[in-house]
């Protein structure tokens, strides 16, 4: 009787980003406010990452010169997104800001494809509660 190898799936780069800081800094939130220090610091290590988002912001404009409230930010890599929890979908994130903040918010609106830029970094560090800096995951990559 033959054996076959157990298949596994092969981690792209951004998962493996993950994993790394999952295992150096097992005590620190990836979710919550630091979601959008973690998505920068990978889109800046990897290759043709960018930053996703979900927002009440209903325009760019809105998004970085309002107040608007980022309800999630993520990875965006090779046409797909990812956050702490893996590949992500846009029914997850509908999902998870209305589990999170209310079915109130169902007008929210994703964007995508920023870069990994100052201007990024500005408003997420403005938008969001986080409690470690980008750098902290960005050392560990």
């Amino acid at each position: 009787m033959k054996q076959f190898a157990e298949i596994r799936k092969v981690k792209n780069e951004v998962e493996q980003c993950f994993d790394k800081i999952k295992s150096a800094l097992p005590k620190v939130k990836l979710s919550d406010g630091n979601c959008g220090q973690v998505a920068f610091a990978i889109a800046k290590k990897v290759k043709g990452a960018t930053i996703g988002l979900i927002t009440d912001a209903q325009t760019e404009e809105e998004l970085f010169t309002g107040e608007p409230t980022l309800f999630h930010v993520f990875v965006e890599y090779k046409g797909k997104m990812y956050d702490e929890t893996g590949e992500i979908s846009t029914s997850y994130l509908e999902d998870f800001v209305s589990r999170e903040y209310g079915p109130q918010n169902q007008d929210s609106v994703i964007y995508g494809d920023y870069p990994a830029d100052e201007k990024t970094r500005r408003m997420i560090s403005i938008e969001t509660e986080w409690d470690t800096e980008w750098t902290v995951f960005y050392k560990v990559l």
